[in-house]
């Protein structure tokens, strides 16, 4: 009941009312807090585009497809809170915590282009064999 006391607010056990010690309230699996908005934003977007490219080239994601480009996504968003620190706690690390996110980093976008490699989205465009017209050139 709103309003009476010990009745009001979210029930017993509810864990959407937890605080994690800050003001941002409990994350959920895969989300970040309101101050990396642009970031996950940008990996959203990119995951469309990841979608699209597949769909444009395979004609449908099936569920390795799927996979990968959440791997890539993921890697993105990894690369992306990386840089975020990068960028607006640069003060306040030492010098092996940069030089640790700026390894993430790297690795992240290793993870993603291999990720991205696997999708094999050029594969028609940079061999022409496979659909059995000859190339240019070739007699």
């Amino acid at each position: 009941m709103a309003g009476k006391k010990g009745r009001s607010g979210p029930p017993i056990a509810n864990l959407n009312a937890s605080k994690n010690g800050t003001r941002l309230t409990r994350l959920t699996l895969g989300e970040l807090p309101q101050t990396m908005r642009r970031q996950l934003q940008n990996a959203r977007k990119y995951r469309r585009y990841l979608e699209g490219e597949v769909l444009g080239t395979h004609g449908e994601v099936d569920i390795l497809q799927a996979h990968l480009i959440d791997e890539a996504a993921n890697a993105e968003v990894h690369a992306s809170v990386c840089r975020w620190l990068l960028r607006t706690r640069i003060e306040s690390m030492s010098a092996s915590d940069i030089t640790r996110c700026s390894e993430q980093i790297l690795k992240a976008k290793t993870v993603r282009n291999k990720a991205v490699e696997r999708l094999k989205l050029g594969a028609q465009e940079s061999e022409p064999w496979l659909d059995g017209t000859p190339a240019r050139g070739a007699p």
